[in-house]
């Protein structure tokens, strides 16, 4: 029963291909030109050791694209979910609906997964012949995970949805928004509240969603040459995840019925959670949104209730997302104010002054105090790259923190929501910067102090040893021109 339960499976498989004809052709084509480019490339330009565009230059381009063809093979497969013909012939076959939705997985694998793979393996051949395969094997896995999870948020779209207008966009913008939404969630409910600037995307280096194909398109390719133990981690989490969301789209997928073919939204959870991702962008643009998905799902039943649903559900997401940045404006981020640069600026010496692809640190930050229509007091602070002290940096931050005034008010909350820094007050600011290749990591901070607590604050500065403290009064400043009348530095120098 088994044996036949799995011929079943297989030979529904290979019949799908039917289906999906046509982004199965268009899969060929895109590694085709992407394979096509890059053997070429690196034929006339060779193929340097860690990185290079003459090697990569466009081709990666045409196969990143390939991993987005789930979300068109997806529902070609599904048919039955949104299309009533094909429904009543699905629901008849000999088949029950695990068997059904295997076959579908099968074929995803078949026609999409595979075919990618093996053009990957043998790019993978012809870069280890001519030169390096290092980028190469990083890029290959990253590319095979993008497929993946396109092909698994696709499938988990469709299967809550009945309609072929929403299985097309639907996926596509699900994927991109679920993608950037831990990043932009982060940034403005931890990093944003605590005073603090860092780069998320650089600094969260997780192989999720199409953070891989946005580093193709800016021919980022440094960032796939280091595949150590750390990468391929990520990579297996990312897939243990993607399992898991499949054998939820099972679940779903057998729970679906005829009778539900033809609803935009099968299911309301789904449309609010799709909604909810939907929000985290600007307040008017997002209503506009909401709306047009809203309207779009009604089609020709739009009514009084439809708009006021609309808004109900606009508004409810929106004040919960302002209730939890509050919650993390008057936290400080949750205790992320409290944070200092990682091990990231642990910089080996003969890894800053190598001569290829030195790694630059950067150390710098000011005090301001003052600020009248004469112009302000300006204490500058630096650190020479050949004595970058990375516990100096840490020590930095925590005094800075020490004598920082954190303003909780409604008012405060509002300015960062507009993204206004109080420069009329006494103010401190540092930075430190990593640059590597195309790569740049940032972490700077930004506190205002009382008048007593900046003397207090300056004070200290000039007793850590490492950085060098000098004063400069800035003139006329706030009537446009221009004048620096620089002083000795404030440690006596």
């Amino acid at each position: 029963m088994k044996q036949k339960s799995i011929s079943r499976i297989g030979s529904y498989s290979r019949a799908l291909k039917i289906n999906c004809r046509k982004p199965y052709i268009l899969l060929l084509v895109l590694c085709g030109i992407g394979s096509f480019l890059i053997v070429v490339s690196g034929l006339f330009f060779g193929f340097t050791s860690y990185y290079t565009n003459d090697f990569l230059q466009e081709g990666p381009v045409f196969l990143a694209a390939a991993t987005v063809l789930g979300a068109v093979m997806i529902p070609t497969l599904f048919r039955e979910l949104y299309n009533r013909q094909f429904a009543d012939v699905e629901f008849s076959l000999p088949m029950s609906s695990s068997e059904r939705f295997l076959a579908k997985l099968l074929a995803v694998g078949r026609y999409h997964l595979l075919p990618l793979a093996v053009v990957l393996a043998a790019l993978i051949i012809f870069s280890a012949v001519i030169g390096d395969s290092s980028v190469m094997i990083g890029m290959s896995i990253s590319i095979i995970t993008t497929a993946v999870y396109f092909d698994t948020v696709s499938m988990i779209c469709v299967c809550c949805l009945g309609r072929l207008f929403e299985s097309v966009y639907v996926p596509v913008v699900f994927a991109t928004v679920l993608t950037l939404l831990p990043y932009v969630a982060f940034d403005r409910l931890v990093v944003a509240p605590s005073h603090h600037r860092i780069d998320t995307l650089q600094f969260f280096d997780l192989p999720f969603g199409v953070l891989s194909i946005m580093r193709i398109r800016e021919e980022n390719f440094s960032c796939f040459a280091n595949y150590g133990g750390g990468f391929i981690i990520k990579h297996l989490i990312c897939l243990v995840i993607y399992a898991a969301a499949i054998a939820l789209a099972y679940r779903i997928y057998r729970r679906r019925n005829a009778v539900q073919t033809g609803t935009p939204f099968v299911y309301r959870s789904f449309y609010i959670i799709f909604m909810y991702r939907e929000a985290y962008i600007g307040i008017i643009f997002a209503l506009a949104v909401y709306a047009a998905i809203s309207i779009s799902a009604a089609r020709g039943a739009v009514t009084a209730r439809t708009f006021i649903f609309t808004g109900e559900t606009f508004f409810g997401t929106y004040l919960v997302t302002l209730a939890l940045s509050f919650l993390a404006f008057v936290t400080g981020g949750f205790g992320f104010i409290d944070s200092v640069p990682g091990s990231w600026i642990e910089v080996p010496l003969e890894q800053q002054t190598r001569t290829v692809n030195p790694i630059e640190m950067q150390f710098d930050g000011f005090l301001t105090v003052g600020r009248d229509t004469s112009g302000y007091r300006r204490y500058t602070i630096s650190m020479t790259t050949t004595n970058f002290d990375p516990e100096v940096v840490r020590t930095v931050f925590r005094t800075a923190r020490k004598y920082a005034y954190i303003d909780t008010s409604f008012e405060a909350y509002m300015d960062m929501i507009n993204d206004s820094n109080n420069y009329n007050e006494p103010c401190f600011y540092c930075g430190v910067a990593r640059f590597e290749d195309l790569n740049f990591k940032n972490h700077s901070v930004f506190y205002n102090c009382t008048p007593e607590n900046f003397e207090k604050l300056l004070e200290e500065l000039n007793g850590i040893e490492g950085i060098e403290v000098a004063e400069e009064k800035i003139i006329d400043d706030f009537t446009g021109g221009e004048g620096t009348e620089e002083y000795a530095s404030s440690d006596g120098e």
